[in-house]
């Protein structure tokens, strides 16, 4: 749930209103109920290959190189256990797509095929998991539209 979370150093905070508590935080916030499955089906998914090659996927290994991906598997298992979870009751449930948590204080996602990157700004901007799965949704409604294609090939 992104209403309680766990600080850096193990404390305990509840969300206040719209921001996190970060003053007691000092900034350094980490999700404190995440699955262990969820992580361990997203590292599989990579490990396997699975990953597209393409834009999405050049776009993945930019952010990478720039050290722009956070670096907290619990938040990108997090993100990708919302991301499966809706993928599985779309229109195309055997579709693969990655999803990625940018660290960048952005309240922002975006989508290419293949891939869908959300960033932490967002990640502390909304007020539940609902929200945050709506955003999550849309990006995926983009690449299952193929609507990186289609604005590519009518340029």
């Amino acid at each position: 749930m992104l209403n309680a979370f766990v600080c850096a150093d193990g404390a305990r905070r509840r969300r206040v209103r719209r921001s996190w508590d970060k003053r007691a935080c000092e900034g350094k916030v980490r999700v404190s109920k995440v699955k262990r499955g969820a992580a361990v089906l997203a590292v599989w998914l990579l490990a396997a290959g699975l990953a597209h090659a393409g834009p999405g996927k050049e776009m993945y290994e930019e952010f990478a190189k720039q050290g722009a991906l956070l670096d907290d598997p619990r938040w990108q298992a997090y993100v990708q256990a919302i991301g499966d979870r809706l993928l599985a009751v779309s229109s195309h449930p055997n579709e693969k797509i990655i999803f990625y948590v940018v660290d960048s204080a952005q309240v922002n996602a975006g989508a290419l095929p293949g891939y869908v990157f959300v960033y932490r700004g967002l990640l502390t901007f909304v007020e539940s998991e609902d929200q945050l799965a709506s955003v999550i949704g849309h990006e995926i409604g983009h690449v299952l539209a193929r609507h990186y294609e289609q604005r590519r090939n009518s340029q």
